[in-house]
C-alpha cells in the first residue's frame, strides 16, 4: 500500500512536511485492517471478542477513533516509501495530522537532523593545572589519621583544649519548650574538633565531672532543621566525665605497627600522593565541564520546537521522579522556589536547547574527526556499566545491551564522546 499525490516541502529548522492523498480503494482496505485491529476490545453480546460482524463491530466504534486507526494503518504502510523516496533522515516520529477526511488527505512533519557548525574548535584548548599536594592538607590528613588513634585517660580537673567530655544534654527554644530532636545522653565531645556547633566546644572548657551548665547560641543559617535557621537555642549540659587526650608521634615505628607503611616519611608520601591523585581528578572533571560548556556555546544549530519539546518532556520526567523520590510534588517545588509555571517552562526549555546544542555539537565533532570505537570497547563498556547495576537489574540489562537496545546505543554513544573528549583534553 502506497500514499498518492504526495507533496514535499523543505521547511526552517530541519522540517519536512509531506501531504499525501489516498484512494478510496486504500482508504478502505486500510480501515477493514482497522476494524480488525479494533474488534479485539470490542464485546457484542453472543460472539466471541474479535469475532462479531465488521458491520456491528463498526457501529460501536466511534467514527473519529475509526478514522484514526485508518490512518495510522494508512501511515505505517506508507512511511517506508515516502522516507526511502524523498531521502528524509527523521530522528524523532513524526507528527501526523488528518487534513481532510473525503478524499483522505493527512499531513505528515518530519524533523531532520539538523545542520550543526561548531566553530573555532581547533582554537579551544582548556588550561590544565599543574597538581601539588599542599602541605597543610598532608598535615591535615595526616592529623585526621592520628586522631583515629588518640588515647584517653580520665582525669578529675576542669575541661580544657584537646579533652574528650562525655555529656548529657537538651535544648530548648526562646519559650523554654524543649526542641525535638536536640536531646542526647552519653554523648561524646572533644574540644578542639570543631565538629559541633559554632560556639559549643568553647563552652565546656572549664567544666568538670558534674558540672552542670546553660547557653544560649544561634544555630546555623544552614541548619539541617530548616525552621530552626538562624534562630537560638538554649543548651543545658551535664558532664558525666572528662578525658584527657593525647595523640601518637607519628615515628618510623607507629607507621609501620598501625599504619602499615615502612617509614614515616613514606606514609607521609603515600597520603600527599593520594592527595594529588583527587586533586588531578578534580581538575580533570572541571576541565571537562568546560570544555562541554565551550563545545555548547560554539554550535550553531537550528533546533525545531519539537525537538525542543521532546526532549522538554523527558526532563519534566526526570524532575518528577526526583521529586517524588522526596515526597514532593512539581507545585510544591515552584512554591519552595518562589517560580511561576511560565519561569519554570522557560528554564526547562532553557535546559533542553542546551543539551541538543551539546549533543549535536558532539556528533559532529565525532563525524569530522572521524571518531570510531570498535565492537571490543563497547562491549568492554557494557559490562562495566552492568556489573555496577543491582543484581536484579543485571539479567535485564545485559539482555537489552546484547540486543543492541538502548543501553547498547547510549554506551556506544558514551564511548564515542569520552574518545573525542580524551582528544580535546591531550
Amino acid at each position: 500500500m502506497s500514499a498518492q499525490n504526495i507533496s514535499v516541502e523543505r521547511l526552517p529548522k530541519s522540517r519536512v512536511v509531506c501531504t499525501a492523498s489516498f484512494t478510496k480503494e486504500e482508504q478502505t482496505a486500510a480501515e477493514e485492517h482497522a476494524l480488525s485491529h479494533l474488534a479485539s476490545n470490542v464485546n457484542i453480546k453472543g460472539f466471541r471478542v474479535g469475532h462479531a460482524p465488521a458491520d456491528m463491530v463498526r457501529n460501536r466504534i466511534p467514527k473519529d477513533q475509526l478514522l484514526e486507526e485508518t490512518v495510522r494503518e494508512l501511515v505505517r504502510t506508507a512511511l517506508p516509501a515516502i522516507i526511502d523516496e524523498h531521502k528524509i533522515l527523521p530522528v524523532i516520529p513524526p507528527k501526523i495530522e488528518i487534513v481532510t477526511a473525503e478524499p483522505l488527505s493527512v499531513k505528515i512533519t518530519f524533523v531532520e537532523r539538523p545542520v550543526v557548525k561548531v566553530k573555532n574548535i581547533d582554537t579551544l584548548k582548556i588550561e590544565k593545572k599543574t597538581i601539588k599536594a599542599d602541605e597543610k592538607d598532608v598535615n591535615r590528613v595526616v592529623e585526621s589519621v592520628l586522631n583515629d588513634h588518640r588515647t584517653s585517660t580520665e582525669v578529675e580537673r576542669a575541661a580544657t583544649e584537646n579533652d574528650r567530655l562525655m555529656l548529657n544534654f537538651h535544648a530548648t527554644n526562646d519559650q523554654g519548650t524543649e526542641i525535638t530532636g536536640m536531646r542526647a545522653e552519653g554523648y561524646d565531645a572533644l574540644i578542639g574538633s570543631n565538629t559541633l556547633l559554632p560556639g559549643f566546644e568553647e563552652q565546656l572548657k572549664g567544666l568538670k565531672k558534674g558540672d552542670s551548665k546553660s547557653f544560649t547560641l544561634t544555630l546555623p543559617e544552614k541548619f539541617q532543621e530548616e525552621s530552626l535557621r538562624g534562630k537560638q537555642a538554649t543548651f543545658h549540659v551535664t558532664v558525666t566525665k572528662v578525658e584527657e587526650t593525647k595523640l601518637p608521634e607519628l615515628n618510623d615505628t607507629f607507621a609501620k605497627e598501625k599504619l602499615n607503611a615502612p617509614s614515616a616519611a613514606e606514609f607521609r608520601s603515600i597520603v600527599e600522593k593520594s592527595i594529588t591523585m583527587q586533586e588531578e581528578q578534580f581538575d580533570r572533571m572541571r576541565r571537562e565541564r568546560e570544555l562541554m560548556d565551550e563545545i555548547r556555546k560554539r554550535t550553531d544549530v537550528e533546533i525545531a520546537d519539537e525537538l525542543l519539546d521532546e526532549e522538554m518532556r523527558g526532563l519534566i520526567d526526570e524532575w518528577s521522579q526526583q521529586l517524588e523520590r522526596q515526597n514532593m510534588t512539581i507545585a510544591d517545588a515552584l512554591k519552595k522556589e518562589g517560580k511561576t509555571v511560565e519561569q519554570a517552562e522557560a528554564d526547562l526549555k532553557k535546559q533542553a536547547e542546551d543539551r541538543w546544542k551539546l549533543r549535536l555539537g558532539m556528533a559532529k565533532l565525532i563525524e569530522e574527526k572521524g571518531v570510531t570505537v570498535t565492537d571490543e570497547e563497547v562491549a568492554a563498556s557494557g559490562d562495566n556499566f552492568i556489573s555496577g547495576l543491582p543484581e536484579e537489574q543485571k539479567v535485564q540489562a545485559r539482555k537489552e545491551f546484547d540486543s543492541h537496545g538502548n543501553l547498547y546505543e547510549e554506551l556506544r554513544w558514551r564511548a564515542l564522546v569520552e574518545k573525542v573528549m580524551e582528544g580535546l583534553l591531550a
